[in-house]
């Protein structure tokens, strides 16, 4: 099983799929929509896991 990865790892994954599309790097629409699946994927990731760190934080805010 593979460990979840971090926010900042998860982030630099991204901006690089992100910076393939602004380089034009792709040589085919298959390898361009693969990258659009991967960085989709990504988003989503990096998505739960600022939800999971805000709902940590109002659970701090609610103790204190």
């Amino acid at each position: 099983m593979a460990k979840e990865q971090s926010y900042s790892e998860l982030k630099q994954e991204l901006d690089e799929v992100l910076q393939a599309f602004e380089s034009s790097t792709h040589e085919d629409v298959d390898d361009m929509l693969k990258d659009y699946e991967k960085a989709m994927e990504l988003i989503r990731q990096l998505e739960a896991q600022l939800k999971s760190a805000q709902l940590s934080l109002k659970k701090i805010k609610s103790k204190a």
